[in-house]
C-alpha cells in the first residue's frame, strides 16, 4: 500500500523567522544572505518575507503597519491572511535571538525539496530514454522482418553457415594437395617419374615424350 509523503517542510520555523523579524527588524540582516523567498514552503510566508526584503532594500522600517501596507500594495495582504495573521506571527517566538537557527532550518528543508524535485526529473528522463530504446528496438525488429527492409536474421544465419562450409571445403582441398606433394616425394625417391607426374598433375603423354 502506497503512502503519500509530504514534502520536507518546517512551517513553525518559517513562522519563527518572520516573527523574529517583526520583533527585531535588524534580525533580517542575519538571514538575508542565505535565505530567499522561494525557500519558504508556504506561499504566504514567501510573500511576507519577500515584502520584508523589499522594505529592507528601501531602508524602510519593518513593522506591522509598513509590512501590511507593502503587502496591500502588492495585492498580497488578503491572500496571506490579512493583518491578523501578521500579528499572530509576532506571538510565535519570544525573542529574535535564534532567527539564524530558524532560517537554517527553512533553508535545509528547501534544499531537500529541491533534491527530490531534481531526482524526479532525472527519473522522468530515464523513463523517456527507456521508452525511446524500446521503440528503436521494435523498429529494428520490424525492419528485419519486413521483405526488403533490411537484413533478416535467417539470412545472417545462412551467411554464417555458408562461410563455415567454404572454410571446410578449402581445408579439404589443402589436405588433398598436401597428400599429392607427399606422394610425389615418395615416387621421386622410388624413381617412378610417370607416377610423379600423375601426382603432380602433369599429363601422362607429355611425360612419355620426355
Amino acid at each position: 500500500m502506497s503512502i503519500d509523503k509530504l514534502a520536507p517542510q518546517a512551517v513553525e520555523a518559517e513562522q519563527s523567522v518572520l516573527g523574529s523579524i517583526l520583533i527585531d527588524p535588524e534580525a533580517i540582516l542575519k538571514v538575508a544572505d542565505f535565505l530567499h523567498p522561494p525557500d519558504f514552503y508556504r506561499q504566504q510566508h514567501s510573500d511576507i518575507y519577500e515584502a520584508m526584503l523589499g522594505l529592507h532594500g528601501q531602508r524602510e522600517p519593518i513593522d506591522l503597519v509598513t509590512l501590511g501596507d507593502e503587502l496591500a500594495r502588492r495585492d498580497r495582504l488578503e491572500p496571506i491572511g490579512g493583518a491578523a495573521y501578521l500579528a499572530s506571527l509576532m506571538n510565535m517566538v519570544p525573542t529574535a535571538v535564534h532567527v539564524e537557527h530558524y532560517g537554517r532550518i527553512v533553508e535545509r528543508k528547501a534544499v531537500l525539496r529541491n533534491l527530490i524535485g531534481a531526482a524526479g526529473k532525472i527519473a522522468a528522463v530515464g523513463y523517456e530514454e527507456a521508452n525511446d530504446a524500446e521503440v528503436e528496438f521494435g523498429s529494428l525488429e520490424e525492419r528485419q522482418s519486413h521483405p526488403g527492409g533490411g537484413v533478416h536474421l535467417g539470412e545472417v544465419h545462412f551467411a554464417a553457415d555458408h562461410r563455415h562450409d567454404v572454410a571446410d571445403h578449402d581445408a579439404d582441398q589443402e589436405g588433398d594437395r598436401q597428400e599429392d606433394v607427399e606422394a610425389v616425394g615418395r615416387d621421386e625417391r622410388n624413381g617412378d617419374g610417370a607416377q610423379c607426374a600423375r601426382h603432380a598433375g602433369v599429363p601422362r603423354a607429355h611425360t612419355e615424350r620426355e
